[in-house]
């Protein structure tokens, strides 16, 4: 057999999950739960927790999804989403009732709560006050005590605040008179102050200038936000808010995260985690409060009536003007600006010259730019330049006097002509030049070169003059001038707030295909009686040079499958997770928060796959998981070379025939032979070592390959195996791995997702995302797919490979009623240049729902599922012919993927007409969504084949919920 090692690398799973952004929220109409013959279909099970407060105070948070429980019809449990409740009557802000109704299918359920005024006793009942002074009267009960921090004009008092991390820490200080605050550290030998004018009713920022003198800046001015957002002062005046619990002297906020927020600061992808305050004399005494990501900060609080401060003589400045600033603190701006892929602020640039005068406003967002102009007749016009990274390409957005867009690419004479007249400012570029201190300001030692580098060379005239504004934070003023009189003002705004959202294009063909169609597509012929329903696995049993019974894990049956957890002599395995590892494979919606590999294809596939896996060290009577002789090290450096000097890591393979070997006299391994091809089906090694995260080329990494070696283990062969850690286990978990790549998923316990996408290899299936952005077509899904950005469910194309799913092949004018893919197998085939098989170019339409498995990844928290979108209609380009199989450098069995090949193997028509997902960074949203009274060709007035040919039918969506969408195809020819 020819060897297909060369293609191991390119089942690889890359998991970036990526914030979505939602462009606007979508209604939802009441779900009927009938099918066609009006029969009701009881889904789901919902129940109310009895033993729940149902009496709330006013101003209480209240999560209101943890009153009811919901499960399926076989009894498996489902995640509560906000989704699902109705809250529209929800008041805690008076007295009264209100009632909060969850609705799943055709079962509703509702809770009647009432609100109660607050008794103002912090929920301490009084007690003890934790302090020294007999502490049970009502003056010093924790509501009295916390009650006098309300008003801040009262305020006189110090804090000295550490905070921790990894067994370092440092102090801050804080002296409270009135509303004026004083502060300094253990590193600064000055003092800053936040001051109250009360005449203005305005604070200001006192900054030490460093020379004895300060600099005031007012309330809502960039500098005093800045300077502001460092200050860890603790907000008292929340705390009699709160509610609390008493032990021991030592008061527990009852929720911490709540607490933290309003006295501490809330922080980005952080919660708090606890929060307890103690009282000693009447006063707060102490607060301690950690964060989920592991700081510390204690507040102890002392000099009670006894602090006095004078506020220093300042210059008030106007954030914008004298910079008051060294040169040595500008170098210091400057190279803040060094990386133009992280620049974030607005600029406005007025330019003035002999005969004209013109204003253009900018926003710069890393490489990607807005710009706002107004022409010759008083016209406004918005134009964007978009960087996409993926393809490494730039677009620019031209506006029509229509106001829809055209997107030209780099390589076009248009993209040119738009492109080189922008007054761009590249500030990365400043720290390369000198400057001198010239009158508040900062004046360029070299005019011309600090201008051609900064604002662009112009033929012709030469920078005569160039000289910025700054403060400690960012450049506020450019002024520069050229020697045929020109001059060029940029007055820059809105630093780290800037967010761009490129507009929709106006629709037109694809853009693999022709500019101008080469003719209708041809009439096409469907014949059930002599259509071929072979579907993947049968296919690659006996098509093409490499065709194997071999074929990997059965798509349909019910069978086992075995896990080997892999120990190496430097590393550990815990029971904790083993008992993960199993949760990951076998558990249930509960032990993971969200599916196992078991669960979810049993679901995905509507009950027609089912495989038990047997993990050894786990559920195998007497069998320990395997354990190397040498350590992970040794197995990432095991190379060998091909014939066509390509290099390639061996170690998987090594571990697999080691452990096989090891296992052979002690399982019965032709258990795992389940359709008896005389091939195990699939061994999973799930490894020990730390998942390497960093290199492009990881070894430690999750993939699935193959075995040619022939040595048989129980008179079997082995030929697929996966290859994955025991980390990705805790990705997107709380106090496992969180970061901004993956970040926290509510409720998930163990996350099963990369074993559930490599699951998918070995049934057969491509990755849908792009390997190689700079070669094919760069169509695809736009990461809305398990094998995709390993999120929510299967597409129907994967299902209808699998067997899972028989579209219904629509050929005439017709209307369709499909229920969502999330409740039964539903699907249209519109044939596009059709052999009466599931291998040639055709459309696919579903209908949508954030439901069921896709439930979790398109949750409001979550939201990686377009856009967080309720439901829709979702059409698919299906290119899946197999003239020549497995025949690309990419390792596909049909001819086309979704890396390497000029059209898709399967891509997603987007419902707002645009291309490979242009306004929302190449991800899926709302918009990509086909909604009630949608045409195809609205947003695509000339769509066509990938053979160029315009389409004689058109698409348009009659109705859509949740659970049923009628789609009428109508045919023009």
């Amino acid at each position: 057999m020819k060897s297909k090692k060369t293609l191991l690398a390119l089942f690889a799973v890359i998991v970036t999950i990526v914030s979505v952004i939602c462009f606007g929220a979508c209604g939802s109409k009441n779900d009927t739960g009938k099918d066609n013959k009006g029969k009701t279909d009881n889904l789901y099970n919902v129940t109310v927790d009895a033993d729940k407060p149902v009496v709330i105070k006013i101003g209480d948070t209240v999560d209101f999804k943890q009153y009811f429980t919901v499960t399926d019809k076989n009894g498996n449990p489902m995640l509560v989403t906000d989704s699902m409740l109705d809250t529209s009557k929800v008041d805690t802000t008076k007295e009264g009732t209100f009632t909060v109704t969850l609705k799943i299918g055709d079962t509703v359920k509702g809770i009647t709560f009432t609100v109660i005024k607050k008794d103002n006793t912090g929920g301490n009942g009084g007690g003890d006050d934790g302090g020294d002074d007999s502490g049970d009267d009502d003056k010093n009960s924790l509501a009295a005590v916390l009650a006098k921090y309300t008003d801040n004009s009262t305020w006189n008092f110090a804090a000295t605040l550490t905070i921790s991390m990894s067994g370092y820490s440092y102090d801050e200080y804080y002296d409270f008179s009135g509303k004026n605050i004083r502060y300094s550290n253990e590193y600064y030998d000055s003092y800053k102050y936040l001051g109250y004018d009360a005449a203005e009713n305005k604070y200001y920022y006192y900054c030490d200038n460093g020379d004895n003198s300060f600099t005031k800046y007012p309330e809502g001015s960039e500098s005093f936000i800045s300077f502001y957002s460092s200050f860890l002062a603790a907000d008292l005046s929340g705390l009699a808010d709160l509610e609390f619990t008493e032990q021991d002297g030592t008061y527990t906020a009852k929720d911490a995260d709540e607490a933290g927020n309003a006295v501490i600061g809330e922080y980005d992808g952080t919660t708090w985690t606890s929060f307890t305050l103690t009282v000693k004399d009447g006063n707060v005494n102490t607060i301690v409060a950690t964060s989920d990501d592991d700081y510390g900060y204690e507040y102890k609080f002392s000099k009670f009536g006894s602090v006095s401060f004078a506020l220093p003589a300042a210059t008030t400045s106007d954030d914008g003007g004298d910079t008051n600033i060294t040169l040595d603190e500008l170098t210091d701006v400057l190279i803040k600006y060094g990386d133009d892929w992280e620049q974030n602020f607005a600029v406005t640039v007025a330019v003035t010259g002999p005969d004209s005068a013109y204003e253009e406003y900018y926003e710069f967002l890393g490489e990607n730019v807005l710009l706002k102009f107004e022409d010759a007749n008083g016209n406004q016009y918005t134009e964007y330049v978009e960087y996409d990274a993926q393809a490494n390409t730039y677009y620019y957005y031209y506006e029509q006097s229509d106001g829809k867009y055209i997107k030209y690419a780099d390589n076009t004479s248009e993209f040119e002509e738009n492109y080189y007249i922008i007054n761009f400012v590249y500030l990365h570029k400043l720290w390369e030049h000198t400057f001198t201190a010239d009158n508040g300001g900062f004046t360029a030692t070299d005019a011309n070169a600090t201008g051609n580098a900064v604002l662009g060379q112009f033929d012709d005239s030469t920078w005569t003059s160039f000289t910025l504004k700054s403060t400690r934070d960012n450049i506020t003023q450019i002024i520069a001038g050229t020697s045929d009189g020109y001059t060029f003002k940029y007055s820059f705004s809105k630093f780290e707030t800037i967010s761009i959202r490129f507009p929709s294009v106006s629709g037109g063909n694809t853009p693999e295909q022709p500019v101008d169609p080469t003719g209708a597509m041809g009439k096409q012929t469907y014949n059930a009686a002599t259509f071929d329903n072979e579907r993947l696995q049968d296919k690659m049993t006996k098509t093409g040079e490499y065709a194997d019974p071999a074929i990997g894990l059965p798509s349909t049956g019910n069978y086992s499958a075995l896990v080997i957890p892999v120990k190496f002599s430097d590393t550990a395995i815990s029971s904790k997770q083993l008992n993960d590892l199993n949760a990951a494979f076998n558990g249930t919606a509960d032990q993971t928060g969200w599916q196992s590999v078991n669960t979810y294809y049993k679901k995905s596939s509507y009950g027609k796959l089912d495989i038990s896996f047997d993990i050894a060290g786990y559920n195998l009577t007497g069998i320990d998981y395997y354990t190397s002789t040498k350590s992970s090290s040794y197995y990432a450096n095991l190379k060998e070379t091909d014939d066509s000097n390509n290099t390639y890591n061996i170690g998987d393979n090594v571990l697999l025939h080691e452990a096989l070997k090891y296992y052979e006299n002690k399982l019965d391994l032709t258990k795992y032979d389940s359709n008896n091809d005389g091939t195990i089906d699939a061994v999973y090694l799930i490894y020990s070592a730390a998942v390497d995260y960093e290199s492009d080329d990881s070894f430690y990494w999750a993939y699935v390959t193959w075995n040619d070696d022939e040595t048989t283990y129980d008179g079997k062969s082995v030929y697929y195996y996966l290859f994955a850690g025991l980390d990705f286990m805790i990705e997107s978990v709380s106090g496992g791995m969180v970061n901004s790549y993956y970040p926290a998923i509510p409720g998930l316990k163990v996350n099963a997702s990369t074993y559930i996408h490599e699951t998918g290899h070995l049934l057969g299936l491509d990755d849908y995302y792009d390997y190689f952005p700079d070669e094919g077509s760069n169509d695809g899904l736009g990461g809305a797919d398990m094998m995709d950005a390993t999120v929510g469910d299967q597409n129907v194309y994967s299902k209808i490979m699998l067997g899972w799913l028989t579209p219904e092949i629509v050929v005439n004018t017709k209307t369709v009623t499909i229920k969502s893919s999330q409740e039964r197998g539903d699907a249209i085939l519109i044939p596009l240049n059709f052999d009466n098989s599931y291998f040639c170019e055709y459309l696919l339409i579903d209908l949508y729902s954030a439901q069921g498995l896709n439930e979790m990844h398109a949750s409001a928290d979550n939201s990686y599922l377009y856009g967080g979108a309720s439901y829709g209609v979702r059409i698919y380009h299906v290119s899946s012919w197999i003239n020549n199989a497995y025949d690309n450098d990419y390792g596909s069995f049909t001819d086309n993927n979704n890396s390497l090949s000029d059209v898709a193997l399967i891509k997603l028509v987007e419902a707002d007409g645009e291309n490979k997902f242009a306004s929302t960074n190449g991800y899926t949203d709302e918009c990509d969504l086909w909604q009630t009274g949608d045409k195809l060709g609205d947003a695509f007035p000339r769509y066509t084949t990938y053979g160029g040919k315009t389409l004689i039918f058109d698409i348009t969506v009659v109705s859509v919920s949740a659970t049923e969408a009628t789609i009428n195809i109508t045919y023009t020819a």
